[in-house]
């Protein structure tokens, strides 16, 4: 079966056909490209191996341990990041690579939607958002995701030979598609604005930490000590910040505040 569209308004309608047979393969892509969003996340587990539920075993969330024993664990994390100092560069490339993946992720899923979509995809949002504000404009979600349809369907007659039958199609299911790539295109722009955020941020922490010098984004959210903040940019190397940027997510922040402070005597 081949569906066909004709735009209104036209002259010549031989030159104004357009093709729609991408709309059967939609369940079918939209799982492939769930999977490749999955890709990075798979990556970066495999990579990252239980690290940081090992170093913070018994010390995630709240802890209503007594002293001596939160004490004991917050010992053994630090004892664990001091002999481990300054061999984590592994961990953080892993870790940056797995973002720029993410980035690159988002612009190959965009312009493979595109693509499959008769380059339609990419000015698909704001089209809409003009019919909307200016209901005389035309619907972009008619031209792109046609719910009435020219179909071609051709089957053997009698005699054997190949014959072409036309009929007007209804296609229910772009009714769904047609909002399913709006929601698409919207989260897409909103995963490329957050990741390129991210990479940027990250890129300018890597850099300041390189050059040693004071952080754009400081390690104020590790203590409030100017003392310390000032030796841990001395000291560290980008897979210690990163390792202990981790740590301060998985602990609460009491106990973290005096672990920093311990590491800081130690190195």
């Amino acid at each position: 079966m081949k569906s066909e569209f004709s735009l209104p308004n036209k002259k010549n309608n031989e030159q104004n056909i357009k093709t729609h047979s991408y709309y059967k393969w939609v369940p079918f892509l939209l799982f492939f490209q769930a999977m490749t969003f999955y890709v990075p996340h798979w990556i970066w587990k495999i990579w990252e191996g239980g690290k940081i539920r090992m170093v913070t075993n018994g010390m995630r969330g709240f802890c209503a341990d007594p002293p001596k024993t939160r004490h004991l664990k917050q010992d053994r994390l630090v004892q664990y990041f001091i002999e481990s100092f300054h061999t984590h560069s592994t961990y953080a490339f892993g870790y940056i690579l797995c973002e720029i993946m993410n980035i690159l992720n988002i612009g190959v899923n965009i312009y493979i939607t595109h693509k499959f979509l008769g380059e339609s995809f990419l000015t698909y949002g704001i089209e809409v958002l003009k019919y909307y504000q200016h209901p005389n404009y035309f619907n972009p979600m008619e031209d792109i995701f046609p719910r009435l349809t020219k179909c071609n369907f051709f089957k053997y007659g009698p005699s054997g030979t190949i014959q072409n039958i036309d009929a007007m199609c209804i296609l229910a299911q772009n009714v769904l598609n047609e909002k399913i790539y709006l929601l698409i295109w919207i989260w897409f722009l909103i995963l490329a604005i957050i990741s390129i955020f991210s990479l940027v941020y990250r890129i300018t922490i890597i850099s300041q930490i390189l050059l040693k010098t004071t952080l754009l984004i400081n390690m104020s959210k590790f203590t409030n000590n100017k003392r310390i903040n000032s030796k841990l940019v001395r000291k560290f190397e980008v897979g210690d910040y990163i390792l202990l940027n981790f740590v301060e997510k998985n602990v609460h922040c009491i106990q973290f505040k005096e672990i920093v402070e311990e590491i800081c005597t130690q190195v």
